[in-house]
């Protein structure tokens, strides 16, 4: 006689290792989140101050208008608004590569975020004013599970024995076990 589990327990088994599966997946993000920067630029004298940034990816860069001028970043995917002195404009670095811009009301004036870290070929991120930025995609696994974690391939066939030992299942090439 095959002793059968309930449903529930089995259904329960199946949340548990499923949380198990989104847990490496959810957590680089999050720890990516936490590490996160501001970056402040600010707008004086006709010139962004510095002109040069560097930043990764999750974090965001805040221009700072203290000129009497009116200004507008724009330039290499950026469109931010026309600003006056006191105003900011914030974006949150959703992906790697240069962006180059200038000032939408005098072009002479030019600036240059180095970001750092992987998410695309380059080009624009997309502002978020004010908002937090949609999650960047976790960097691809290491090769071999690396720094001395288990492999994912043995952990998940260790899971899915303990959760479906007992319970009849298929086996490409074989019976019911």
């Amino acid at each position: 006689m095959t002793r059968r589990r309930a449903p529930a327990v089995r259904a329960g088994r199946l949340v548990v290792v499923a949380g198990l599966l989104a847990g490496p997946i959810a957590l680089p993000p999050l720890l990516q989140q936490a590490q996160a920067a501001d970056h402040q630029v600010t707008i004086q004298g006709l010139q962004f101050v510095p002109a040069d940034v560097t930043a990764n990816v999750g974090d965001q860069i805040v221009w700072v208008d203290n000129d009497s001028d009116v200004h507008g970043v724009t330039g290499g995917g950026l469109n931010g608004p026309e600003m006056h002195k006191g105003d900011t404009y914030k974006l949150t670095i959703s992906q790697g590569g240069d962006i180059s811009y200038t000032c939408r009301f005098h072009p002479e004036m030019h600036g240059t975020i180095k970001v750092m870290g992987s998410g695309g070929g380059g080009g624009a991120p997309a502002p978020q004013p004010g908002g937090p930025a949609p999650a960047p995609a976790p960097p691809p696994p290491a090769p071999g599970g690396g720094g001395g974690l288990p492999d994912i391939g043995t952990l998940l066939a260790q899971l899915l024995g303990d959760l479906l030992g007992g319970v009849p299942h298929s086996v490409p090439g074989g019976g019911a076990t």
